[in-house]
């Protein structure tokens, strides 16, 4: 076996075999046929596949293979393997008991420190383990793991997961991106708040309500998928593309992460865009200059506040550095949706194929690290890819790049962003399965396409190649289309899904460290001199007898070289220590100075975190205040809407009827919402006050359980509630009894003329 052999290596290793709670099923049961199309289709089993089909379980870090096996994820070593270490394959299962959910699709961070793993419904984040895991004894490491946003992702009701990927200019690597179906993107920030969004971007336009019927195909609301623009002097990387299952594409741009780290050179060359643009629009004369003018004016504004961010004294050209940046909030308007896009020219559909719907989308531009030095070198075209289920790829070429739009009144341009189709790549699905013939129950293998979902993974060393993975096979998509992998048996009828794909490299992360220690990274270790505990090493002496011998000191050559050697050692040891206290004493220095500045940073640190927890609460309470005026507009709509319908009703029907109509129309809308996804809806927050009652029950069932049990001991240890009611009862009779026979006695006492001491009732209680 050769060391570069990978399948050879990894073929047959543990790290790939079943995990217990597979629901009982057998490895024949998880294959692709016509008897389990059924079940792919509806979800069922305890795989629970969600609705977007993604399934990407299997990531590489440095040497490390991580790959998720229904509840846990599983880490080995391939260093060992490679070099030949490690006879005996085995991997290590990661702690995680938050994590209780079937996993199908992990990402790993830019940093490499973090993953996030999600099901169907639910996403955490698990703190990977640091380097030596392997030499543990055990065969788990325990792991620290987070659920992220539990309110919006935890429940079935909810939108199903979509896709999950970290942004790259994210601060620290901790801004991770989730989109759902139902065409939310959510922005939540690890470091800041595992529970509420950052930002949430809606790719899906508001159901407005109409009079009217309207057939409305479900697919046509759902997103598959979405991936980040790319691009070094424009605003490729600002935008963000997503694709419905209908094969309409739409983008949200500018966007930028809450907490971002973006490189100085992209922000001044970004700069320098902008002002070509506007002194090219200068030199002109058109009907839409003022249109351009006026959104070249907010592009300016938004990149001023950028440029205002770096740190002063940054100048370009110089030597790109990523500094913490936040989205400009100088433009009141929103970012505009803008979409879908116009393919031309059109797309060809697949012979027999009823146009299968999108899968994913991957956007490609060919950008190296000596791009800089080529500045005559035409700027290269970005490439959009989209996969459909029916095997059909779509290259798509960014031939006009899409610019930052805001909500404006008065821009009515109604021109749809353009992409150009390249070519349809055939991925020969089709005609694969036409070569096997018909069950006997008549069902087609064509059918089969309907539990297909395509996948693209980027190869991090080329940019002209791309791999798909789908259920029937992987294929390699660069100059020439090749099929790498392919699981359909044509004898058995069935096919056993790729369900993962990863590269074998990993880009290191760009910039500089957040803090950098004037200590270095290895720790100090004392000079030689001073290590040894009974000091300097002792030097040869010369015999010259005892204080009786009477022979007298004859100096001979040999004496006088012996003892020049001696004083040569010693002086060298001299020298030594003078080196080793002035190393030392710099040594101390440089400690005294790493302590002020970690006190410095640490002071900054807690001062970042006030600063945020007021500013956080100042956002909320502006943001429940937009609510409530949003609320009294629509309220007020509403009524004066009733009073028009009211006022304008039909002759067919009575004032009464219509009413009775409108009401119908509001308490439906009400109850099942605008939308499957709609969290406004009655239905939707009945579930929710389901789960939050279902969730509080077992701590009430408890709190019951102790009350009785205090009950009970009460009543096993005194008296019981009667006897005691009775007891004080008499109590008060006697206290009274009492009372009365005092006020007797003192009346008889002041006829009689006699001096009695206080009742013990009326004493003064004696003071220490």
């Amino acid at each position: 076996m050769t060391q570069d052999d990978w399948r050879t290596m990894l073929e047959g290793h543990p790290i790939f075999t079943l995990p217990n709670g597979c629901g009982g099923q057998s490895e024949e049961s998880l294959d692709l046929s016509t008897s389990t199309l059924k079940k792919s289709i509806l979800n069922e089993g305890p795989l629970d596949v969600p609705r977007s089909g993604r399934r990407q379980v299997m990531v590489l870090k440095d040497s490390d293979l991580i790959v998720a096996a229904g509840y846990e994820l599983r880490i080995t070593s391939l260093s060992a393997s490679k070099l030949g270490r490690s006879t005996n394959n085995s991997f290590k299962i990661l702690n995680t008991p938050n994590i209780q959910f079937w996993i199908h699709q992990i990402a790993l961070n830019p940093s490499g420190k973090l993953i996030a793993v999600a099901g169907a419904h639910q996403v955490a984040v698990v703190v990977l383990p640091r380097a030596g895991y392997s030499k543990l004894a055990s065969g788990s490491v325990d792991c620290k793991s987070i659920q992220v946003g539990s309110f919006y992702h935890h429940s079935h009701s909810s939108a199903p997961i979509a896709k999950i990927e970290w942004h790259p200019w994210g601060e620290a690597g901790s801004t991770l991106m989730i989109m759902t179906v139902d065409g939310k993107l959510r922005e939540y920030d690890i470091s800041v708040d595992i529970e509420e969004p950052q930002q949430v971007l809606s790719f899906v336009p508001e159901k407005k309500t109409s009079k009217s019927y309207l057939a409305e195909d479900p697919a046509e609301r759902e997103v598959a998928s979405f991936t980040l623009g790319k691009g070094k002097a424009d605003w490729g990387p600002a935008h963000r593309l997503c694709c419905y299952e209908v094969r309409r594409h739409l983008c949200h741009m500018p966007y930028m992460p809450q907490n971002a780290s973006v490189p100085s050179s992209y922000v001044h060359a970004l700069e320098c865009f902008i002002s070509a643009k506007q002194e090219f629009l200068s030199q002109g004369a058109s009907s839409g200059i003022s249109v351009l003018s006026t959104l070249y004016d907010y592009q300016r504004k938004y990149v001023t506040t950028l440029l205002k961010q770096l740190p002063a004294g940054t100048v370009y050209p110089a030597i790109s550095r990523s500094f913490s940046m936040h989205p400009p909030m100088t433009i009141k308007s929103q970012p505009m949706r803008q979409g879908p896009f116009l393919l031309q020219p059109s797309p060809r559909s697949l012979e027999d194929s009823e146009g299968g719907d999108a899968t994913d989308i991957a956007y490609l531009a060919f950008i190296r690290d000596d791009d800089d030095e080529d500045a005559g070198e035409t700027e290269r075209l970005g490439i959009l890819i989209v996969t459909h289920q029916d095997g059909k790829v779509d290259v798509c070429l960014d031939v006009e790049k899409v610019e930052a739009r805001w909500e404006s009144k008065g821009d009515k341009s109604q021109d749809l962003p353009m992409l150009a189709v390249y070519e349809c790549i055939d991925l020969g699905l089709i005609s694969m399965l036409k070569q096997t013939s018909p069950l006997s129950s008549g069902t087609p293998a064509l059918d089969l396409l309907q539990a297909n979902r395509p996948i693209l993974l980027m190869d991090p060393i080329h940019d002209d190649t791309v791999y798909v993975y789908h259920a029937f096979g992987v294929h390699s998509a660069g100059t020439h289309v090749v099929p790498l992998v392919n699981t359909y048996s044509v004898d058995r009828r069935c096919s056993n899904p790729i369900i993962a794909g990863s590269e074998d490299f990993l880009a290191p992360i760009e910039g500089p460290s957040a803090y950098v220690s004037l200590l270095g990274t290895e720790p100090f270790v004392p000079p030689l001199a001073l290590l040894r505990p009974s000091g300097p090493p002792s030097n040869p002496r010369i015999a010259v007898g005892t204080p009786d011998t009477k022979t007298e000191f004859v100096l001979t050559p040999e004496t006088l070289r012996n003892l020049g050697s001696t004083i040569e050692g010693l002086t060298s040891q001299i020298h030594k220590i003078i080196l080793a206290y002035k190393a030392t004493e710099v040594r101390a220095e440089l400690q005294a100075k790493e302590f002020e500045r970690q006190q410095q940073k640490c002071g900054a640190m807690l001062d970042l975190i006030e600063q945020l927890s007021g500013l956080r609460n100042s956002e909320v309470k502006e943001r429940l205040e937009r609510i409530r005026e949003a609320y009294r507009a629509l309220a007020s709509r509403l009524d004066h809407r009733l009073q028009t319908l009211m006022q304008q009703a039909s002759p067919k029907l009575s004032e009464y009827e219509t009413k009775w109509f409108e009401e119908l129309r509001r308490m439906k809308a009400e109850i099942a919402g605008a939308g499957r996804y709609d969290e406004q809806s009655l239905a939707a927050r009945t579930s929710l006050l389901k789960r939050e009652y279902d969730r509080m029950l077992p701590s009430l069932n408890d709190m019951a359980v102790k009350e009785a049990e205090r009950k009970r001991r009460l009543c096993e240890s005194g008296l019981g509630l009667s006897q005691a009611f009775q007891f004080g009862e008499r109590t008060n009779q006697e206290r009274t009894k009492i009372a009365e026979l005092e006020e007797t006695i003192m009346k008889m006492a002041s006829k009689l003329e006699l001096s009695l001491a206080r009742p013990p009732s009326l004493r003064e209680t004696p003071q220490n």
